[in-house]
């Protein structure tokens, strides 16, 4: 299995990576109980974004409350509620290793938001594509646990539900 590294969510660029989930150097509160990552409350049956976890989607705003993040060769970067852009320039992912020097990834390539408690992908025209699960995306499409996302023709990654560990559940 490969070494997984995990970022800080409040300042992804500045703070240090770490080989354990939960907090950073310098930030020292667990990652979970910080106020923009902690899971969202579940909504109340009978309300309009109420029903079964089922019916919720994977989290996120509106959802079942589980975190879901994205894992490329090793590094986790969970999804915030406000959702971010993927690309080469675009933080976080600007500072994992070796991702900036990817060029079929465009600067700007796709974009990810939470609908309904439902995590969407969106192509941001790029050069290469955008492909969910083998197929290419021309509109917004959703993303689940375990679905395979791909930029270009071989940057590959895997759309993962964490534990309360902030460890990929298998």
């Amino acid at each position: 299995m490969a070494e997984l590294t995990y970022r800080c969510p409040v300042e992804p660029d500045s703070c240090p990576a770490g080989d354990e989930p939960g907090s950073c150097e310098e930030h020292f509160e667990p990652w979970e109980f910080m106020p923009e990552y902690a899971p969202p409350a579940a909504p109340e049956a009978g309300t309009p974004d109420g029903g079964t976890a089922a019916d919720a989607g994977t989290g996120g705003p509106g959802g079942t409350g589980t975190e879901i993040a994205l894992l490329f060769e090793g590094t986790i970067l969970p999804v915030p509620p406000e959702g971010m852009r993927i690309g080469r320039t675009c933080s976080p992912w600007k500072t994992v290793p070796g991702f900036a020097d990817l060029h079929q990834v465009s600067r700007e390539h796709a974009r990810l938001d939470w609908r309904d408690g439902v995590l969407m992908v969106t192509d941001l025209t790029s050069t290469n594509g955008t492909y969910v699960d083998g197929t290419e995306i021309a509109e917004p499409a959703p993303l689940r646990p375990g679905a395979a996302l791909r930029l270009g023709e071989n940057v590959h990654l895997t759309v993962a539900e964490l534990d309360e560990f902030g460890l990929p559940r298998t």
